[in-house]
Formats: structure tokens, sequence, C-alpha cells
């Protein structure tokens, strides 16, 4: 309880900005290592610290704005979150009456959570004032990019002087390594790394590349190579007029050639050894066709937020596995390993359909933050626009729209900072108009 008076006052007296982009990530990163241990538990869900930090900058801004009398700006991306999380409370009520209580809790908490955290792309739009706010949030987040890769290189030196720091999964064929944030660290690296290409940076790219490849995660490899095709295809006037652009996406192939014949990560043996490649494809399989077979048995609403990991067991699970694969654990049966499938399976159609639409929003968002962003902001923003298309195309093998996941918190900072930028350069009145999509109309507290 100390712990959580002590964060709870920090919170109020530590600039808003700086709680969000560069304190609540680093929790988050404790979390993962159980260095810092949950706030609360109930029911066996855990509520953190960082979900107390979010409420309370909620908290500031509402009070904020209600003293001042100050405007709040309705736009159709709040929209169209609202449609989803409705959607999501609507299959975890049904789910609750289908079955039961024990499963109805842990959801119901896992979808607190994950409110806590779409809660932070709100908070991100109103705590970023200014153009020089934005570009003070952008830069810190490339800061953190740098020092997620530097964790994992320094992985890398301490596991070969016989010191384990963070996660490394080591076999007698390959040494993976993920450092502190687990093994979701490449798909959060794709932004860094396409945010190097545009900004032209060859040191950065090379470095991101690297702390990649470190991974070991095929999937990423893949994703990497849709989003240079997607970064072709969206500048494609400026890769034949420049050579500049044309040197940073020789200069990726080249560091991803190199990596990929060092074996960093074991990359290159998880990609020729049949073993490790039919162990990995024939679990994520079998996973994703037990999503398929939970969603075929739950079109319209599924079986709740998260459930899936709940109703696998009813569905013979470890049987299944153990046939199929010949062992198992509770890691198989997580997530669906395919965030849209998650979606299907936790929501149903109803949820899916909503996901989708909310997705097109959010890259519309960012389309229009990157036309009306300042110079030195455009690329964050196109970075962020190709990092969710790739996401949504290229990561196929997994789940990035989950509580305490620092890739989808990125992604409603990201998205908060676009709002930000917008409300910044379009003159107030006519942010209410709808020749500006992206905003429906504006209300005052009262």
């Amino acid at each position: 309880m100390l712990i959580i008076l002590l964060i709870t006052l920090l919170s109020i007296i530590t600039p808003n900005w700086f709680l969000l982009i560069i304190a609540i990530p680093f929790v988050i990163i404790l979390s993962y290592e159980n260095i810092l241990p949950f706030a609360l538990s109930i029911n066996g869900a855990d509520i953190y610290f960082y979900d107390i930090m979010l409420i309370v900058i909620f908290y500031k801004i509402i009070m904020e704005k209600l003293s001042k009398n100050q405007e709040v700006i309705i736009y159709e991306l709040y929209k169209a979150i609202l449609y989803f999380i409705s959607s999501l409370l609507v299959a975890i009520m049904i789910a609750y009456y289908n079955f039961g209580e024990k499963l109805f809790i842990p959801e119901i908490i896992s979808y607190l959570r994950l409110l806590s955290q779409i809660l932070v792309l709100f908070l991100t739009t109103e705590s970023l004032k200014t153009a020089e706010d934005i570009s003070i949030g952008s830069k810190s987040i490339d800061c953190i990019g740098y020092i997620i890769a530097g964790l994992i290189y320094l992985n890398i030196g301490l596991f070969r002087m016989g010191i384990t720091i963070g996660e490394v999964q080591n076999s007698a064929q390959i040494v993976r390594y993920f450092g502190l944030i687990g093994d979701s660290t490449g798909f959060l690296l794709l932004f860094f790394i396409i945010r190097q290409i545009l900004f032209k940076n060859i040191i950065g790219i090379v470095y991101f590349v690297g702390a990649l490849f470190a991974t070991g995660t095929r999937g990423c490899v893949v994703a990497l190579l849709i989003s240079l095709l997607l970064i072709a295809m969206y500048n494609y006037e400026t890769i034949l007029n420049k050579r500049t652009l044309l040197i940073s996406i020789f200069t990726l192939l080249l560091s991803m050639f190199i990596f990929y014949f060092t074996d960093l990560g074991g990359m290159r043996t998880r990609f020729i050894e049949t073993a490790l490649w039919d162990s990995g494809s024939k679990q994520r399989l079998l996973t994703m066709k037990l999503g398929v077979q939970i969603f075929a048995d739950n079109p319209v609403v599924g079986v709740g937020y998260t459930g899936f990991r709940f109703i696998a067991e009813k569905y013979e699970a470890e049987g299944k596995f153990r046939m199929g694969k010949g062992d198992f654990t509770k890691n198989y049966t997580a997530t669906v390993s395919n965030q849209f499938l998650q979606v299907a399976a936790d929501g149903g159609l109803l949820a899916l359909f909503s996901f989708l639409w909310l997705m097109r929003i959010a890259l519309l968002t960012l389309k229009s933050a990157k036309d009306h962003a300042c110079a030195d902001q455009k690329e964050f923003f196109e970075a962020g626009y190709l990092w969710l298309l790739t996401l949504l195309i290229g990561a196929q093998t997994a789940c990035w729209m989950l509580p305490s996941s620092l890739i989808s918190y990125l992604l409603w900072v990201i998205l908060g900072s676009a709002l930000a930028s917008i409300k910044s350069a379009i003159p107030a009145p006519s942010r209410g108009l709808r020749q500006f999509p992206r905003i429906i109309y504006q209300m005052k507290s009262t």
C-alpha cells in the first residue's frame, strides 16, 4: 500500500508527457522482469503500477479542463475506439452468461487494463500541447528505442561472461536475446528500423537491425521485408529522385545479409534447420487451428476478451498439442498467435469488424498527421503509419493488442502524438468542420 501511495504522489507532481513517454514504459519493463511486482491481484488477474499511473494522469487532465473550462475535442478515432471496446464489453458480458464467473473476473480485469492502456492515446493528445512538446516526445521515443536495443547488446555481452539479465533462450543449437522486454521485442524494433530508414541514418539502421536479428524472431524478418516493400511503394518518387533513401535501403539489406550469415540470435539456424522450423510452425498452426475452432463455435461475439486462453482448456488443448507436436506448455495457448484471429476468437465478428474499422481510422489519422506536421516530425508519423501497416500485413504470427504490451502502448502514444499534431496545426475555428474528417465536433466542459 505504501508503494501505491508513493507511485500516486509521484504521478501527481511529475509532468504528464514525461510519465507517458518515459516513466510508464520503464515501469512496464520492470514489471516484465518482475522487478516491480503488481499492485493488486483479483482472482488471479493482476493490476500493475502503470495502470494506477495512467488513472492518475487521466484525473489530472480532467481536473485541469474542468477548472479552466477548456475545450475537449472528440475525434473520429475516439469514435472508432468506442465501437471496438464496446464490442469487447458485449463479448465479455455474454461470456459471463455462457461460461460463468470464473471466466468473467479475469476477463473484465484484462479489459479494464486494456482500457487504461487505450487511455494513453487521449492522455498523450492532451499532454502534448505544442509542436515543441511533440518534437520532444518523438525524440524521447527515439531514445527509448536506442535503450531497448542497447539492452539486447548488453544481454549478449553479459551472457558470454556467464551473466544472464533479462530473457535469454539458450538451447543446444541457438541462443536468442530479448533484453528486458521479452519475445515481442522484435516487432517493437520494427518501428525504430523504419524510422531510421526514413531518417536516412546508416548507423542507426545497422544498430537496430542487429538487435532485431539477436532476438532470432523469424516473423520479424518477414515483417521487415514487407515493411521495406511498403517503404519503397510509399516513397517511389523519392527513391528515383534522391539517392539517400536508396542508400538506406541498401544498408538495410546488406546488414540483414551479414547478420543472417553470422547467425546472430540463431536466425539462420532457425530458418534452415528442419526440426526447428517444424517445431515452431506446428505449435503456431495448432494454436491457430484451435482459435479457428473456438471462433467457429462462437462466431458472433466470441468468448470474451482474452477468453481464448481459458476456453482452450475446454477444447482439450493439451491433448491436441501432445498428439500433434509431442509436448505442451500453457504458453502455447496464451494467445492465438495472430492478431486478427485473436480478436475474432475473443469478440467474434462484431469485434473483428470494429477492429478493422479502428485500424482504418488509425492509418488515416497518421497520414493526416504527416500531412499537417512540421518538417522534422513528418518522418516520425510516416514511420508510425508504415509500422502499423506492417503489423497488419506482415506480423501474422503475433498478437500485439493486449494488456501490458509495449507494442500497443507505443502505438497509442504515436496515435496520441498524431492527434496532438493535428490539433496544434489546424486553427481552432476549423477543428469542428467536416472538411477535416478526423474530427467530428468539439464540446466544452461545464
